[in-house]
């Protein structure tokens, strides 16, 4: 068994005190599985309009392009460095134009739909971070754009668009109340050791429901009582 893994910094392993650690690896140790780790530091799922001196210019869809296609199963998390850096403008889901992060998501689900299938891709939405209603992100956006809840929503809509399944972890993972430690991360955004396994612990159940579902016991014959 074989499981891509399709992010950012967090499933890069960003905030996880060893590889161990990282719920990518974690997800594989349980289940047997050799990881395909795609995930990089600071990339995004819609280019930058201003792409000068840029250095995460690596946007998804070019790595889903990289990945084995023969996995057993995909995972794709990412948007949280759109709404904290990215430039281009959110959009609308529906939206025809191709500078816009709307745009950018629906292609990528189309393309792991159409090359991976719908029954082996699962996309994670963006986990709660600190200041998650800013409307400058990370501080570092020029002008006011949309929260992090509406890139979230986005994302539902299109995946929904698309029949692709999502997991949303935030009835798990609390909104963190400031920029350092805090319960499940090392700096309000990502995941430290126990954010990490709290992220496994729900990818691991998904994949066993999904391939190893629970023996339906045959039901008692009571003809002859």
């Amino acid at each position: 068994m074989q499981i891509n893994f399709l992010g950012d910094s967090i499933t890069e392993g960003a905030g996880a005190s060893s590889h161990e650690k990282m719920y990518t690896a974690i997800v594989c140790s349980r289940l047997g599985a050799k990881e395909n780790n795609f995930g990089k530091g600071g990339t995004r799922i819609a280019p930058q309009i201003h792409k000068a001196g840029d250095p995460f210019g690596e946007n998804f869809i070019l790595r889903a392009k990289t990945m084995p296609k023969d996995a057993d199963f995909t995972f794709v998390m990412g948007g949280t460095n759109d709404y904290g850096h990215g430039d281009a403008p959110l959009g609308a889901v529906d939206d025809a134009a191709r500078d816009t992060f709307c745009a950018a998501f629906a292609d990528l689900a189309r393309y792991m739909r159409d090359n991976f299938g719908k029954e082996k891709v699962c996309f994670l939405l963006p986990l709660p971070r600190y200041d998650q209603d800013n409307p400058y992100g990370d501080g570092s956006k020029k002008r006011p754009q949309e929260p992090l809840s509406a890139y979230i929503a986005a994302e539902k809509a299109i995946l929904e668009k698309f029949e692709l399944p999502y997991l949303d972890l935030s009835d798990a993972f609390p909104v963190p109340e400031r920029a350092d430690s805090t319960a499940f991360t090392m700096d309000g955004l990502h995941p430290n050791d126990k954010g990490h396994s709290l992220i496994a612990e729900r990818l691991v159940a998904y994949l066993e429901k999904l391939f190893f579902p629970a023996e339906t016991p045959e039901p008692l014959d009571k003809s002859g009582i």
